[in-house]
């Protein structure tokens, strides 16, 4: 039971703003922000009845907007699907925004415990969304709520509220950890989701290298991946075979489909050790023709096969385990 409400709880948070026909990127910046927003939550209201229990009811009541801010945001963006942009301009500026009020309410970066940390996670936001170029001047921003924040903790004026130097010392710690925490989720989310991509990749790059060489020979899907031109060669001799399969045509007439690529396979597979055996080139095949050449090494390559070595002619396959050369 609690995981069939797992289950759900996942699908209507991934439902949140959701657009017909959204693209991936957009999905990614989307679900990214959403887990964000809905982790922060509860560490926000974490914090509003820490801050009471120290005796910083200002700071308190700041964290206590911050999170009403975020709840009422999801709440429109989720029904209305609307306001995609600014909705994300406010989760990538606001923690920025209360760290730096948390600062001038409890007198600078170690009176609110370096609750200032927490502005990171803009230029982080920004990055994911927004891009490299876009976060540069979020980060340069959080620079300057540091540099603010470390000029009000010379201020006279003196803070609004003051905390304990014990609950400074375990807010600082649980500051930290907290920032921690939200990067490394990120970061971790991005890396797994760019190793499945590399998979894939991956994946697809030897799908289309083992295509290419049924197709083509092993020295031109060689060349073709290092280059781009023209591949033209001459050789003074060369020795060519073609081999087809006797009467195909009304065979393949008898046979279902599994059946007659079954028999090409077998037989083909017979030749590609046959190819292997006395190092030749297999050009290509097409249907039930088997077309390999003898006597064109490439530039620096171990002996092949002389020159000759079959003759230039044709061979016809009569039946699978019986083959002839001319």
């Amino acid at each position: 039971m609690s995981q069939a409400f797992t289950k759900r709880l996942f699908a209507l948070a991934a439902g949140i703003g959701a657009r017909p026909n959204e693209d991936d990127d957009s999905r990614l910046h989307r679900m990214v922000f959403i887990w964000a927003s809905l982790a922060g939550v509860p560490c926000l209201a974490i914090y509003c009845a820490l801050y009471i229990f120290l005796g910083a009811p200002m700071a308190a009541a700041v964290m206590f907007a911050y999170m009403a801010i975020v709840l009422i945001q999801l709440s429109v963006f989720g029904t209305t699907g609307r306001g995609f942009s600014p909705f994300l301009l406010f989760l990538t500026l606001s923690p920025m925004i209360a760290s730096l009020v948390i600062a001038v309410i409890l007198g600078g970066l170690m009176g609110s415990a370096m609750h200032v940390v927490w502005g990171l996670l803009t230029p982080l936001g920004a990055l994911v969304v927004y891009g490299p170029k876009a976060a540069k001047r979020y980060f340069i921003g959080y620079v300057g709520v540091l540099g603010l924040g470390t000029f009000l903790s010379y201020d006279e004026t003196g803070p609004f509220n003051v905390i304990d130097p014990h609950g400074v010392s375990a807010m600082m710690g649980l500051n930290i950890i907290g920032v921690s925490a939200f990067a490394f989720a990120i970061l971790h989310y991005f890396v797994r989701e760019r190793d499945l991509a590399l998979g894939l990749v991956r994946s697809e790059r030897e799908r289309s290298e083992a295509l290419l060489l049924n197709i083509l020979p092993k020295d031109i899907v060689s060349i073709l991946k290092r280059e781009s031109r023209t591949i033209a060669d001459h050789f003074e001799g060369a020795s060519i075979l073609f081999a087809d399969v006797v009467d195909f045509t009304p065979m393949s007439a008898k046979m279902s489909p599994t059946e007659l690529v079954d028999l090409l396979n077998e037989i083909f597979s017979y030749f590609d050790n046959l190819v292997e055996k006395y190092d030749v080139e297999k050009i290509k095949t097409i249907g039930d023709c088997y077309m390999v050449a003898s006597g064109v090494p490439p530039p620096a390559a171990r002996p092949r096969a002389r020159p000759g070595a079959f003759g230039v002619g044709y061979a016809r396959i009569c039946e699978p385990a019986q083959i002839w050369r001319t």
